[in-house]
């Protein structure tokens, strides 16, 4: 079957932990700008932007090789999920493709390469999903979450936390938002991107940087020598 791959880039103007945080610079770029750079250079497939932006939407509109797709407001909130996005990007372009790669511009040290590797990972297994990972940092068995103000409670029973530190496994990882890549039929039916028998594309810490926070947004600039 010949592929005909859709980048995806999802940027929404607002954000709620670091006041626009797609439209922050790097080395005089955007990261939603970085995104599609990126996108553009690995050469998998035709690049889109999803957003509800107007900024974005014009600066994409002025980039001969990414396309807009126009976001509903709704669909920019912190309770919509990125898979509503997708949806409602693939809904657009009905039969047009046949594979989705979508991507964040919050992985701003993720480069062509990394795409590029995910989806050759996707051709070569079957078009099993494929998601980006980095390795996590603990034991995500020991994480706890906050009940009331001084209350904390485990996630997992203090049995499982035990037996997983006797393991002593390493072989923990997070999805980091640089790359997902899934057959559009199967995303359409599973409506979701944690799907049984997805394959993971590892990447180092620095290529995997998610920038969620102004801190992680100070941290990649440091590593791309922007201290200024």
């Amino acid at each position: 079957m010949l592929d005909k791959a859709m980048i995806l880039i999802l940027a929404k103007g607002i954000s709620r932990r670091t006041p626009k945080k797609n439209m922050q610079k790097i080395k005089g770029k955007r990261l939603f700008e970085l995104a599609i750079d990126r996108s553009v250079n690995s050469k998998c497939g035709d690049v889109f932007v999803s957003t509800e932006d107007e900024f974005i939407a014009n600066k994409v509109i002025e980039t001969p090789y990414a396309n807009l797709i126009k976001r509903p407001k709704y669909l920019s909130q912190d309770n919509i999920r990125s898979i509503d996005v997708c949806l409602h990007a693939i809904g657009k372009m009905p039969g047009r493709y046949n594979t989705l790669i979508m991507t964040f511009p919050t992985s701003p040290l993720s480069t062509a390469q990394n795409i590029k590797e995910a989806y050759q990972m996707f051709l070569d297994n079957d078009r099993k999903p494929v998601m980006s990972v980095t390795p996590f940092k603990g034991n995500p068995f020991l994480s706890m979450r906050k009940l009331t103000e001084n209350f904390l409670l485990p996630i997992n029973s203090w049995e499982e936390a035990k037996e997983s530190i006797k393991k002593k496994c390493n072989q923990y990882f997070r999805g980091n938002g640089a790359v997902f890549i899934c057959d559009i039929e199967q995303f359409k039916k599973e409506k979701e991107v944690y799907i049984p028998g997805m394959i993971g594309y590892e990447m180092n810490e620095e290529e995997g940087l998610d920038v969620d926070t102004p801190f992680e947004l100070r941290v990649a600039k440091l590593l791309c020598g922007d201290i200024g």
